[in-house]
């Protein structure tokens, strides 16, 4: 056995006593992604053969393309988006008083922020719902303004366009990202 794999099964078993680990296998096909192939191995129980994990924001989910060519979909994390609205509807609450360009321009920051950092590519309807949950949102506390005044969905959804940002993919695909080339790297340059 090389000494590379003896090391790595040390480690595991230092580890293995403090906390849980889980290790994930990426493969280009999904089904093959089994991890009790790894387990004779490493000599680790694994309990846990998801193919997916979250990272940096996202959960990144072993997929298929509507192509049928292998694809890893990043989706912003559930519980991510769950604080991040909470959090903008207390600040809507303390904002509530104040004027409707204001507030439009304040969450129109807010959205263009997050999109910034979550609108990469297979993550469309995620960034599209969070842009659904701000609006509704911002019509109920636009509501609790008066004990009449309601704002009727007409008027919010003509409020949306003029403030909100339209939920588009931001980044470009990976391969687009990487395969850039610089003239320093051309033999020609």
């Amino acid at each position: 056995m090389p000494q590379s794999i003896v090391d790595f099964r040390n480690r595991l078993e230092e580890y293995t006593e403090k906390k849980a680990i889980w290790i994930l296998v990426w493969s280009r096909n999904p089904s093959l992604g089994n991890l009790k192939s790894w387990s004779s191995c490493l000599q680790v129980e694994f309990t846990n053969s998801s193919e997916t994990f979250t990272f940096l924001g996202f959960t990144l989910i072993c997929g298929r393309s509507r192509k049928g060519g292998f694809l890893i979909h990043r989706k912003t994390r559930a519980d991510r988006m769950r604080v991040t609205l909470a959090r903008v509807k207390a600040e809507l609450r303390k904002r509530m008083h104040q004027s409707i360009p204001e507030q439009g321009h304040w969450l129109q920051q807010v959205v263009r922020g997050y999109f910034a950092y979550h609108a990469v590519p297979t993550n469309t309807w995620a960034i599209g719902a969070f842009r659904n949950h701000v609006i509704a949102a911002w019509k109920r506390s636009l509501s609790r303004r008066s004990q009449k005044g309601r704002v009727v969905w007409a008027r919010m959804k003509q409020l949306a366009v003029d403030w909100i940002p339209k939920a588009v993919i931001l980044h470009p695909w990976p391969n687009q990202r990487f395969d850039v080339k610089h003239p320093r790297w051309e033999p020609s340059a």
